[in-house]
């Protein structure tokens, strides 16, 4: 029986994701030696360093992005795009989420995370607005039918630098603005638990 390597290298970089391990456990002695202890042939195709986890991982991504470009392309449904921003506790990670909704080629319903990407630097409107033009851009994406965001400003603002690119991305702020109901209802339970200023409380922490 021949070994599989291709298959398995698949099947590895998915794990390695998916799990949300660190490339450097994920190429370690320990699992090296757990892997090969009844199956010593894979151990040729294990890797020895995280660098070559890495690149594993930017290879799948490369090749998963024709496929999703693909997949935009021949879509039965409008295209919705949803974009939040995240920052660590640090204060030095800065990341901007873009996320694909619409029904694929078969009609079912599909989520598909476009970028999780550093802005390095703030979140103001211009900064994600380029960001997600260069996302946008990589998937081939020409026509955006609404946007998702929840209410802050610099969300507003974003769309708006994005629509003045000079892309063919039409966007009118009533119509094609749409809101996140899951931050509406979060700001609608915390003035129920905390009151309105519940921001105060955060800072008198």
């Amino acid at each position: 029986m021949t070994f599989d390597k291709i298959g398995w290298k698949q099947r590895y970089v998915e794990w390695v994701v998916c799990s949300g391990i660190s490339l450097r456990e994920a190429s370690s002695t320990s699992l090296k030696n757990l892997l090969t202890w009844q199956h010593p042939r894979i151990e040729e195709a294990i890797p020895t360093s995280y660098v070559t986890t890495a690149i594993w991982i930017l290879q799948a991504y490369e090749d998963s992005k024709v496929k999703v470009s693909e997949s935009l392309a021949n879509r039965t449904s409008s295209l919705i795009i949803s974009f939040n921003g995240w920052k660590a506790n640090n204060e030095v990670l800065k990341l901007l989420s873009i996320v694909a909704h619409y029904l694929n080629e078969n009609h079912y319903r599909r989520a598909v995370v476009l970028g999780m990407r550093d802005t390095l630097g703030s979140h103001s409107g211009a900064n994600m607005a380029d960001h997600l033009s260069a996302t946008l851009r990589d998937f081939s994406v020409t026509e955006v039918d609404y946007f998702i965001a929840d209410n802050a400003i610099n969300n507003d603002m974003a769309l708006e630098v994005l629509t003045g690119m000079r892309l063919q991305y039409c966007y009118d702020k009533v119509k094609q603005r749409l809101r996140c109901v899951g931050h509406i209802y979060n700001l609608v339970c915390k003035a129920i638990l905390y009151g309105v200023n519940s921001d105060y409380l955060k800072d008198a922490s």
